[in-house]
């Protein structure tokens, strides 16, 4: 993503959070980006499109954190405290932080919910990742990697919608996990 697109991205977000989606035009995503709205409309034809690209933007942003945090964790359990830390406590701090993000995080719009799905499959591809070598463990339960990968990804994403606050989120992910270990044969909680 080129410099422009990512300064737009994070001008966007901060403007639909401030707003929320509805509210927010095109005018105020390029106020706060510091362009002309006729610049804006050459680079991105709507706010859908600008709205897919901050979602795009800022789980790409989640995806990369995960990952690079992967590098230096030697256990499954060490990879999905840096998952949950990362793709599931940060949002959930965004959307309290700001009611009118979770708008954004829903996605809102028919195109915003595509790409919400577009980037969970992402995560979820990650996710099978760091579990495909327990995957004869996985199989035995009668599950496959992907399928039990993309359980784990919605499970999650459901725990940090009905969270009553980070504490409460905090202690759903840990059972989220001792299941994930447990069925892995992992066991240990580290």
């Amino acid at each position: 993503m080129k410099i422009r697109d990512e300064n737009i991205c994070k001008a966007a977000i901060k403007v639909f959070m401030r707003y929320g989606i509805r509210r927010t035009t095109m005018n105020d995503i390029a106020a706060e980006a510091g362009l002309v709205r006729q610049t804006l409309y050459k680079i991105y034809p709507n706010k859908d499109a600008v709205l897919c690209a901050a979602i795009r933007f800022y789980s790409d942003q989640s995806l990369d954190a995960v990952k690079e945090g992967w590098k230096r964790a030697h256990s499954l359990a060490d990879k999905l405290d840096v998952y949950f830390e990362h793709a599931i406590c940060a949002s959930f701090a965004i959307v309290r932080a700001s009611p009118e993000a979770a708008d954004m995080i829903g996605g809102y719009t028919p195109a915003g919910k595509a790409e919400i799905r577009r980037v969970q499959a992402q995560k979820a591809e990650a996710i099978a990742e760091i579990l495909a070598p327990y995957g004869d463990r996985i199989r035995l339960a009668g599950l496959g990697v992907d399928d039990y990968a993309d359980f784990i990804q919605h499970a999650s994403i459901g725990l940090r919608d009905t969270a009553n606050d980070e504490a409460h989120l905090r202690v759903l992910l840990a059972s989220l996990k001792a299941n994930i270990l447990s069925l892995t044969g992992c066991g240990r909680l580290d």
